[in-house]
């Protein structure tokens, strides 16, 4: 299958060989894979996903840490400020990304004060390479712009940089810092 087919019971894309150029996903993806909206029932991959990026990004992964981001997910899933994109490939979760919609004081880089912030960008290795990362961030983007975003944030790993630079992130200067409370 080549062109894009919406199915919408399922909130999902399927995308053969190439994506079309209409505007939501722009980069060829390439296989049998489906992109779509995360579903209560995927709260555990969701979690599984988070756990890959972690280790992928050389994170030290205590175990503790699951229970609580499965609770938060568990909390906040029907969130509409809360949008969680999935790949499939063979029937396998094998990219999540996550937006979150944030609502903060204007400022001269973002006059509406809304952006979506894009974490949890993560491809399992095995599906590396065919450009899922980029389209399940556009994914995050588009979507983000219909819930009044107008800009979109992310902290990038020096693997993914190269990838959000081609979306049109930039570094815009400013340390990222971190203080525990």
């Amino acid at each position: 299958m080549t062109q894009r087919e919406t199915e919408p019971e399922t909130n999902s894309t399927r995308f053969g060989n190439e994506v079309d150029g209409n505007g939501v996903h722009g980069d060829p993806v390439h296989g049998d894979a489906i992109l779509r909206r995360a579903s209560r029932e995927d709260l555990e991959v969701v979690v599984e996903m988070r756990a890959v990026m972690f280790e992928a990004m050389g994170a030290k992964v205590e175990p503790g840490w699951l229970a609580p981001a499965r609770a938060w997910f568990d909390e906040h899933f029907d969130d509409p400020d809360l949008g969680i994109f999935l790949i499939e490939l063979e029937g396998e979760v094998v990219t999540c990304g996550v937006g979150q919609i944030r609502r903060t004081i204007p400022s001269a880089g973002n006059w509406s004060g809304v952006d979506v912030y894009v974490n949890t960008v993560v491809t399992r290795e095995a599906a590396s390479g065919r450009g899922f990362a980029s389209a399940i961030t556009k994914a995050v983007m588009d979507w983000g712009r219909t819930r009044g975003a107008t800009r979109a944030e992310l902290m990038a790993s020096p693997a993914g940089q190269s990838i959000y630079e081609s979306l049109g992130f930039t570094d815009f200067g400013n340390l990222a810092m971190r203080a525990p409370l």
